[in-house]
């Protein structure tokens, strides 16, 4: 079976079967970190579908907040790929039960104050 076929039953058996709605999270954001964790102890190139999903959301994050005004450079989080990796693998070691999407969320947040954005006010930056 080639690689590409593997990724897509992998990804068929990670990503829950739930009808999306507006504001939900569906797919590997949902994942717990724990899981997340072992599935990339057991093949490292799991990290990767897991990190094309957290480009996905942060680039959606991007786009929905430019539409209330607020500027986002979602560029950051692909310039720090290796840095992102691991703080959202140490994210998920320190909060084995968080989401993935919340170790990416706190990653990027990470990012944005690192590089001196002003989201304190901004209510969506904020972890729910």
């Amino acid at each position: 079976m080639s690689f590409f076929r593997k990724l897509l039953v992998f990804s068929l058996l990670v990503a829950p079967l739930t009808t999306a709605h507006a504001s939900e999270i569906i797919g590997q954001g949902t994942t717990r970190c724990e899981k997340f964790l072992k599935l990339t102890e057991l093949n490292d190139q799991v990290e990767d579908t897991f990190m094309n999903w957290a480009e996905g959301y942060v680039s959606g994050l991007a786009f929905d907040r430019s539409a209330h005004g607020v500027e986002v450079d979602a560029s950051i989080f692909l310039f720090h790929y290796s840095y992102d990796k691991e703080k959202i693998r140490q994210f998920c070691q320190r909060s084995p039960q968080s989401s993935y999407k919340d170790a990416v969320h706190h990653t990027l947040l990470e990012l944005l104050q690192d590089q001196g954005a002003d989201i304190g006010k901004d209510e969506q930056f904020k972890l729910h």
